[in-house]
């Protein structure tokens, strides 16, 4: 059980480094950076969580070490593709400003929600083909 936790936590952990990794120039300073900051970190957990340096333990963290890189550089990825190009390198940025994680409601202006009704309800092109009005 303390493996599992220890794997999940070096996964969480390490996905927001990913993130950052992807959208730095590889080899440079950050690169380097974000891929060897989480190390420390993962040493502490190691103990905290008891597991210590035991040799079954060395391949589920590593493998869920590099999981993690991998899936913060693929959500950089799918982030580009999925709107605007985002410049900043912090994930939880960049997922507010995708309404992904929303931090506080947002309500609508009923304004606006009026006028786009009025919109589509005038648009002739979004009846399907053949239509009779």
């Amino acid at each position: 059980m303390p493996l599992g936790c220890l794997a999940v936590t070096v996964l969480l952990l390490n996905v927001p480094f990913g993130y950052w990794r992807a959208n730095v120039p590889k080899r440079s300073v950050c690169w380097f950076l974000a891929v060897h900051l989480p190390i420390p970190l993962i040493i502490v957990f190691r103990y905290s969580f008891g597991v210590g340096f035991v040799w079954f333990s060395y391949p589920v963290v590593i493998g869920t070490f590099f999981f993690g890189q991998l899936i913060g550089a693929r959500l950089k990825l799918w982030l580009a593709d999925y709107g605007p190009a985002w410049d900043s390198s912090c994930v939880f940025k960049d997922l507010a400003k995708a309404g992904v994680l929303l931090l506080r409601p947002v309500k609508a202006n009923p304004v606006q929600e009026q006028a786009c009704l009025y919109a589509v309800k005038d648009e002739t092109d979004l009846r399907a083909p053949g239509h009779i009005p």
